[in-house]
């Protein structure tokens, strides 16, 4: 008799034990660490396009905020259509500096990822750089630490935010929100690892020229783009990133000016970048060339590829063609202007000039081409 009431009430638990796993994945997600990371490379051959902030249209205001975070989802994707052992990271990619090393800098990522058996995951990442002083000190660079999370009970389709936030003692926080539900899963104490306790506690955002011309690039602190293992090269498959945020004095504010940017101009500072391929055959569909897209991008497989640069949105102000300034959008597509470069670049212009003169000055005299008005005299 015992023996049947034990195994009633087992029964009864087994009962009230599967319920609640159902329940549970029927209303909320679940996260399992694991060690299948996903990482978000520098200058490597993972190909890699995006949007990113754009302070100003010159390129050179920048300013350093407590949180970023965007809204990502993967719609009407199939991924049965990548290949096998590939995957899709979708994200924040930004930069944060030393307070006392220049040449010193940080990478913070954080990806919603997608593989080809259909699984999610969510990593996250910090890369430190040290850019180059030729011929004396070689760039270099070094992943601090990585982290993953397998994700259950996500419907891809599902728009996810994605948060990192500075908080006290030098913490970066990591959390992601769906349907009012918001879940923190990590707290990472960042001066605990080595090299890094003179890490400025903020993220950077905005843009800045950095470099001597005629080898100047353009860095772009925060922006929001895909990643993958390699080059997806079918259809099949989309990634919407909508209303990209930054946390300053307690208020979220949406960016108002986005471009593109593709991975081989994707520079966190001098020498390093996200990625490092362009992602050739990926085109977007944004804003500008579909106006019911606020603050939205919409990357997806097709026939062109989205050229760094390309104005995503621009603030309510700007003009019928989203211009206010035709400059800024010349820079960014590597066009040479010299509004954007530093006194040392006009000197070079100027040695150049000179030269080209003294060229012409001594041909004509050694060909006896004498000014008209010698020959009278």
């Amino acid at each position: 008799m015992r023996l049947l009431c034990f195994a009633f009430l087992l029964g009864l638990l087994i009962f009230a034990l599967a319920s609640s796993v159902v329940a549970k994945n029927n209303g909320s997600i679940s996260l399992r660490q694991t060690d299948n990371h996903h990482v978000a490379r520098l200058n490597s051959n993972q190909p890699y396009v995006a949007g990113c902030c754009v302070a100003s249209e010159g390129l050179m205001k920048y300013e350093t905020v407590n949180a970023v975070a965007v809204e990502v989802s993967f719609p009407s994707t199939d991924p049965s259509s990548f290949s096998v052992g590939d995957w899709l990271g979708a994200g924040i990619f930004v930069q944060a500096q030393d307070t006392r090393f220049l040449h010193v800098d940080y990478g913070f990522y954080m990806m919603l990822v997608l593989d080809s058996s259909g699984n999610g995951f969510v990593d996250i990442g910090l890369h430190q750089t040290r850019e180059g002083d030729m011929p004396l000190l070689m760039p270099s660079e070094e992943l601090v630490y990585v982290r993953t999370w397998q994700v259950s009970g996500l419907d891809p389709a599902t728009p996810v935010n994605l948060t990192m936030e500075w908080s006290e003692n030098k913490r970066v926080s990591y959390a992601l929100e769906f349907d009012g539900q918001r879940t923190e899963f990590a707290s990472i104490r960042i001066s605990g690892f080595p090299n890094c306790e003179n890490m400025i506690p903020g993220f950077y955002s905005g843009n800045v020229i950095v470099g001597q011309f005629p080898m100047s690039r353009y860095v772009n602190y925060f922006q929001f783009g895909i990643i993958s293992s390699s080059q997806i090269v079918e259809d099949g498959w989309n990634v919407l990133l909508r209303e990209p945020r930054l946390l300053k004095l307690g208020n979220w504010s949406i960016v108002d000016r986005a471009w593109s940017v593709q991975g081989d101009r994707s520079h966190i500072d001098q020498d390093w970048g996200w990625g490092g391929e362009p992602y050739i055959g990926v085109d977007a569909q944004y804003q500008m060339n579909s106006p019911q897209r606020l603050n939205q991008v919409l990357f997806f497989h097709g026939d062109r590829t989205l050229s760094t640069g390309t104005i995503l949105w621009e603030p309510a102000d700007t003009d019928a063609n989203g211009l206010t300034d035709s400059t800024s959008y010349e820079i960014q597509n590597d066009r040479v202007l010299f509004s954007g470069y530093s006194l040392s670049g006009y000197v070079v212009l100027g040695l150049i000039v000179i030269s080209v003169n003294v060229t012409y000055w001594v041909f004509r005299k050694k060909h006896g081409l004498e000014r008209l008005s010698d020959k009278k005299a």
